[in-house]
């Protein structure tokens, strides 16, 4: 954040949601960022609402907290790279502005879908059922999938915006509201009625998806994986086996893994 030119940025606040800390945190932008680590941050330490109280919490003050989790800062260049650019455009130093209405509209394979999105969203690609990306001066610049819902038999007749994301360090001004376009277009051809999306509280805000239509509908519970305290795991790799007679604390236990939570995913539809 110093070296893309802040000079107020302040470390361990404890003024704004005190006693709360804020680890990083820079005024002239009403912005700051918590680092979680894997172990301190784990339910061994922490609860599940945590992370979602002080989010709710720094907005009530009128601050954008932005929440790191430590591996994907510590040991994935990758990421690493993905979040300097997350905080770079947050912070208004993106360093290329394109406009969708200057931008072409293509479809793509799933090789090149998985390829952009590996390279330029925080949790990679998902299965989807098509996607398109915008693409400026034969470079691509924003991209957006579709699939079915995660839980198909409760979201009957729609289809979920899986991902969005645009390349590192761009604003694409307009982009969802292009590609949003293209997947309703897709979307009543394949029968849906309703298309929803979730934004992740920890990393930004929605008002993309309210410039294009959708209306908020409601709040998840906190967004949780496991951890080894080097990495996280998905949540659905450590499950309860009813056969056995092991519940999912136990294997969690046997494997060795604790549980750590995120934020709520705000919940968003879009009636077709």
């Amino acid at each position: 954040i110093k070296s893309l030119g802040f000079t107020d940025v302040t470390l361990s606040d404890r003024t704004i949601i005190g006693p709360w800390e804020l680890d990083i945190v820079v005024p002239s932008a009403k912005f700051a960022v918590e680092y979680n680590g894997l172990y301190w941050h784990s339910d061994v330490f922490s609860y599940k609402t945590y992370h979602d109280e002080k989010t709710k919490r720094a907005a009530a003050a009128g601050y954008r907290l932005f929440h790191v989790f430590e591996d994907e800062w510590r040991s994935n260049p990758a990421k690493r790279e993905i979040v300097k650019s997350m905080v770079s455009v947050r912070l208004g130093c993106s360093a290329t502005k394109v406009h969708a209405r200057k931008c072409e509209l293509i479809e793509v394979s799933a090789l090149d879908r998985r390829s952009f999105f590996e390279k330029n969203h925080l949790e990679g690609d998902v299965r989807a059922k098509a996607a398109w990306v915008l693409v400026s001066e034969n470079v691509l610049v924003a991209a957006l999938s579709i699939r079915k819902p995660v839980h198909a038999s409760t979201y009957k007749d729609t289809l979920e915006i899986a991902r969005y994301a645009c390349a590192l360090n761009t604003v694409v001004v307009g982009g969802l509201s292009k590609l949003v376009a293209a997947a309703i277009t897709r979307s009543r051809r394949l029968g849906a009625a309703k298309l929803i999306t979730y934004v992740d509280s920890r990393l930004g805000n929605s008002n993309g998806y309210e410039l294009a239509g959708f209306k908020f509908v409601g709040e998840t519970a906190p967004r949780f994986w496991w951890t080894d305290f080097v990495t996280r795991i998905d949540r659905f790799a450590i499950c309860a086996n009813k056969a056995s007679g092991v519940t999912q604390a136990q294997a969690a236990r046997d494997a060795g893994v604790y549980a750590i939570y995120g934020c709520s995913n705000k919940r968003y539809e879009l009636s077709l």
